[in-house]
């Protein structure tokens, strides 16, 4: 049975960009122009082409969450110095006090706008960041459908994984207009059931915590969301999904997670990785589409499941790979199971590329 993983490339037949495509068309306000610009400097060498989405989300939210303690920080800086200064009658040391409370202020008071101009920014990359997911629902309809439809007549069943936050794939796979929120076209195919994850809690659709139930079953689809979606929120330390926040709430996160290819260390990122690690054991082969091989949590994932499991496959459609990807990595590691197919989603048959699974 074969296990697929979709990158942001496999959405670029619907005019999405990958992570770094993102930042070309956004114009910051005037408010938030230079900071933007020193992101942008420091983290892309002043390139919007190279700038990842994914790195300036994690480096200005890094930025607003530490607000709170380094101006908390300076003001305990000033007051100190201004005790110790009272406390002196040494003209030189009563000098070098006062001046150092004075500086401390002035850090607390440039920290105070800084944050304001870092919300503001934040608040304005959402905006863009929404606008530009929005995509052709029936075109993505008929892209994943013409490339799935074979697997579920074959297997009977479908696991998909993806990095990407947008809703193509809810789009492609759910209608709540259904009994049982599968869209009508997978039912006609014999699938039953569709699970993302969540599970009905009260009122609320909340992450189950134990992904591992065997999943995919016989006529079942399942997809799970590894870096988060436009849907998700979190309530009390629980992870909830429903209709999405933004625009209207541009206060809570962007959940593009794990941030900037870190390692996931918060529900549900954990549990959604673990059993992703899981289900490779379970499979025979991985298939990738657009996915760049550039989080470096999820290649070690993968790159541990090969040296484990030495009947496990990798094949990948990308067109080309950045330089930072692992893919050649992991192509030199296991030169005879590990395979590229050099096109775009959605340009040709890749059945007709991509040579049948081995016998079960």
């Amino acid at each position: 049975m074969d296990l697929f993983l979709i990158g942001a490339g496999a959405c670029a037949p619907l005019g999405l960009s990958t992570t770094r495509g993102f930042m070309t068309g956004f114009t910051p306000s005037a408010d938030a122009r230079m900071l933007y610009e020193s992101l942008l400097k420091r983290l892309a060498n002043g390139s919007p082409e190279d700038l990842d989405i994914e790195h300036l989300f994690f480096t200005l939210g890094n930025m607003i969450r530490s607000y709170e303690d380094l101006s908390a920080t300076a003001k305990s800086f000033v007051e100190s110095w201004g005790v110790a200064s009272q406390a002196t009658s040494d003209q030189t040391s009563k000098s070098t006090l006062n001046s150092k409370a004075s500086l401390a202020n002035q850090a607390r008071i440039f920290l105070t706008e800084l944050n304001g101009v870092a919300v503001g920014l934040d608040k304005e990359l959402k905006r863009y960041l929404w606008k530009s997911l929005k995509h052709d629902h029936e075109k993505a309809f008929d892209l994943f459908t013409a490339f799935f439809s074979d697997v579920i007549r074959k297997q009977g069943r479908l696991a998909v994984f993806t990095t990407n936050y947008d809703l193509v794939l809810e789009g492609v796979f759910e209608d709540v207009r259904q009994d049982s929120g599968l869209h009508e076209y997978w039912e006609d195919l014999g699938i039953k059931k569709i699970f993302n994850g969540f599970e009905p809690r009260g009122s609320s659709l909340v992450f189950a915590h134990n992904l591992e139930t065997g999943r995919p079953n016989e006529h079942e689809i399942v997809y799970f969301k590894l870096h988060g979606s436009l849907t998700w929120d979190f309530y009390k330390g629980v992870c909830v999904t429903g209709a999405p926040r933004l625009p209207e709430d541009m206060d809570g996160p962007a959940l593009i997670y794990p941030g900037y290819k870190g390692i996931p260390v918060q529900h549900p990122f954990t549990e959604l990785h673990r059993h992703f690690f899981n289900q490779l054991a379970h499979h025979k082969r991985l298939i990738s589409v657009g996915f760049a091989y550039r989080d470096e949590y999820i290649n070690s994932l993968i790159e541990t499941s090969m040296n484990l499991h030495p009947e496990l496959e990798i094949h990948a459609v990308c067109p080309d790979f950045p330089k930072d990807s692992h893919f050649t990595n992991l192509n030199n590691l296991f030169p005879k199971r590990v395979f590229h197919y050099p096109e775009k989603f959605g340009e040709k048959d890749l059945w007709a590329l991509i040579p049948s699974p081995p016998q079960e």
